[in-house]
């Protein structure tokens, strides 16, 4: 038994010195988790740490690596400055730096610190690159990789690749093809009221869907990347919900934006926030949804009579303890949820 214990031991203090002994390491990554939205520019944000917590090295120099036919680069929106060499654009990666064949671009940034005090702080924020996402319906994801042109003498370069998921921009989240406001615009109202499982669901999926409702929640969890329309950082039920849910009514102007746009919004006028809604319809919606299709082929009530043209939904009346004033519809704190 003494023996055996004393192998123990000293098994024990030969790793611990393997483990002291061990280069300490310059890690880079992805900053939070970003989604890329087909057509749309997405920013990655590459943090920075090291293992031993020294903060005065002498710098990096890192390349980004990246696939050319899901991303196209378009701009460093935000590179530290500190002891900042350069920042440059896009280049073929003919020797396959990072070990990955998928990914056939790079864009560099170096830091070189003459006394060995970079970055100064830890972890930092290395740099903000916007990205182009292809528009390319068969794009699920693609990833982001990382290679140092050189690191800080005694350490490693650990990097940690990112698969940057891509989803499709649509408002259609029950995925039947069209966008009305009493299914995809009273599930992202609900959604953004917090309601989950049944009470987001019932009622609120067109009959022609062919999703499941995990699948449609997932689908409105995805959206969130778009769904802050006032762009104020937020998605909250009474701005940016009512705003699309009115959209879906078919309000425009005035009546779209009162009452519902943050103090802190970015998009504040009606035009702003109409272009912005529509450019995520389904390409072959013209965005005038009507307010009574229920997933059977009905046109809404705003339907002329001619099959093929919808006019503004017409509320002749309040309904669940909402108000209308003429094409104003608010939704007052005794409303009913459902409404």
């Amino acid at each position: 038994m003494k023996i055996i214990k004393l192998s123990v031991l000293v098994a024990a203090i030969f790793s611990s010195f393997s483990i002291q002994a061990q280069d300490p390491s310059q890690s880079v990554f992805v900053n939070g988790t970003p989604k890329g939205m087909l057509g749309s520019p997405v920013s990655i944000t590459v943090g920075y740490d090291v293992t031993d917590a020294d903060a005065t090295l002498t710098g990096l120099g890192l390349r980004v690596h990246y696939n050319s036919s899901a991303l196209e680069f378009v701009e460093f929106a935000n590179v530290l400055t500190t002891d900042n060499i350069s920042s440059d654009g896009s280049s073929d990666d003919v020797d396959d730096l990072d070990g990955d064949a998928s990914t056939d671009k790079f864009i560099t940034a170096n830091w070189a610190s003459l006394f060995g005090s970079w970055p100064g702080s830890l972890p930092s924020d290395l740099l903000t690159a916007t990205f182009n996402v292809a528009d390319d319906d068969s794009l699920e994801s693609t990833v982001i990789n990382f290679s140092a042109a050189s690191n800080a003498a005694g350490y490693l370069f650990t990097p940690s690749s990112y698969t940057l998921d891509i989803i499709g921009g649509s408002w259609d989240f029950d995925g039947d093809g069209t966008v009305d406001a009493l299914t995809d615009g009273l599930l992202m109202l609900r959604h953004s009221f917090n309601l989950r499982g049944n009470g987001l669901i019932d009622g609120a999926v067109a009959t022609a869907s062919t999703l499941t409702h995990e699948q449609v929640e997932a689908n409105l969890t995805a959206a969130y990347q778009i769904a802050d329309i006032d762009d104020n950082g937020a998605v909250d039920a009474l701005t940016d919900g009512l705003m699309l849910l009115r959209y879906m009514f078919n309000l425009r102007g005035d009546a779209l934006v009162d009452q519902t746009v943050a103090q802190d919004a970015v998009r504040t006028t009606h035009a702003e926030i109409e272009q912005y809604i529509g450019s995520f319809m389904p390409s072959d919606d013209s965005g005038d949804t009507g307010s009574g299709d229920t997933g059977s082929g009905d046109t809404g009530s705003g339907d002329t009579g001619s099959g093929t043209e919808k006019g503004p939904a017409q509320f002749t009346e309040a309904f669940g303890g909402t108000t209308i004033d003429g094409e104003l519809f608010t939704f007052p704190a005794a409303a009913e949820s459902w409404a």
